[in-house]
């Protein structure tokens, strides 16, 4: 049998944001390019069509409703663990309702795959259900990839684009990596979490040492690394609350079991910010669910897809077309101004925009090469 030897990080470390410090988009120029967004209008008359009527349906029913891991939650570690969440009743409900934009996708996704759809319960584990959540090992995302992991999961990464904080990419990476343990460890989810949160190197030896030794090979009875002894009852404590939270005094948000987003088709660059102001979206909501998006924009180039939050797409008018598509224009920024700081030179500023110094000099009328700290550059686009 030939083993995946990469591990996914853990949940445990402080987590810091991606965000680039020191860059702001430049104001709009006099004769900005057209850019479209597109997307089809019998998919927002049916996700409506969903959303009207699984409305009073929960995400947490649809769990409740499988039965996929065999546990008692009298079990001493996961009580151990439980605890981290019972004695700050307050906490599960945040991460909840943070979690609300993306819960039903992921659960639909996972059942789609003929997976556990318990399985959404992990991000809480691994990153609070925060996109931007990096831990102490460089794990990033819902998901919490590491780098090698995800370039084997096809999780795409450039200056535009991070497919780790990418709900759909990574999501779709997840299900994938979920199905190779499954298949890796005979179907024992408990061991399939294990190995995600240390490495499938270190279950298999863990099992190999106790064969040896004529002891047990479930995950209970195995020496695993200290966190990962902690991760799996962790998990557990959490669907143990999830299926009875009036049991455990904790409440949780009330997650309709309906699509919260639609997928919207968009051409070369649009600014997010720009596409909340059109449609009143809130800015923050919509950074979250296309956090993959690094500069807060769609590169320059391609196709892209941008998820719109349901509630906002009644807004989209239709045009002429007669390809059933709705559109809407947008005019965007040609450049990005950068914020010279202290160490900066013209040659790394080309470096980190790809961009060569002769066009940043001609952009911003440099006769020379000099800069100063706090001097503001319009980089062209490359």
């Amino acid at each position: 049998m030939t083993f995946l030897m990469l591990a996914l990080g853990g949940a445990s470390g402080a987590w810091a944001s991606g965000s680039a410090a020191g860059i702001k988009f430049a104001p709009r120029p006099p004769t900005p390019p057209l850019e479209m967004l597109t997307v089809k209008a019998s998919a927002i008359a049916a996700t409506a069509s969903d959303h009207a009527t699984y409305h009073q349906i929960t995400v947490w029913d649809r769990i409740r409703s499988q039965n996929n891991f065999h546990f008692s939650p009298d079990n001493r570690r996961i009580r151990k663990e439980m605890k981290r969440y019972t004695d700050k009743p307050r906490y599960l409900l945040q991460v909840t309702e943070r979690a609300e934009p993306f819960l039903h996708y992921i659960v639909e996704e996972l059942d789609k795959a003929g997976l556990p759809v318990e399985l959404a319960l992990l991000p809480i584990v691994e990153s609070a259900y925060k996109v931007d959540a990096r831990s102490k090992h460089g794990a990033l995302g819902l998901w919490q990839f590491i780098a090698p992991t995800a370039k084997v999961y096809g999780l795409k990464r450039d200056w535009w684009y991070e497919g780790r904080q990418d709900l759909q990419a990574s999501t779709r990476a997840a299900i994938q990596y979920f199905k190779d343990l499954r298949d890796m460890f005979d179907g024992d989810w408990l061991l399939a979490l294990a190995a995600y949160n240390t490495g499938e190197r270190n279950v298999m030896r863990a099992i190999e040492r106790n064969r040896k030794r004529g002891r047990g090979t479930s995950f209970w009875d195995l020496d695993l690394p200290e966190e990962t002894t902690k991760y799996v009852p962790r998990f557990l404590a959490v669907l143990s609350i999830v299926q009875n939270p009036e049991a455990y005094d904790v409440e949780l948000w009330p997650v309709a079991d309906s699509p919260y987003f639609i997928p919207i088709d968009a051409r070369g660059k649009v600014r997010l910010s720009s596409l909340a102001k059109e449609y009143a979206v809130d800015l923050k909501t919509l950074q979250a669910l296309n956090a993959g998006f690094r500069r807060k924009m769609t590169p320059p180039k391609g196709r892209h897809t941008i998820l719109l939050p349901v509630a906002e797409t009644s807004q989209v008018t239709t045009g002429d077309a007669d390809d059933g598509f709705i559109r809407a224009a947008y005019h965007e920024p040609s450049g990005i101004t950068h914020r010279v700081r202290s160490g900066d030179t013209l040659s790394m500023i080309s470096r980190k925009y790809g961009v060569p110094i002769k066009h940043i000099k001609r952009n911003n009328e440099l006769r020379s090469d000099h800069i100063r700290v706090g001097q503001e550059l319009l980089i062209p686009e490359s």
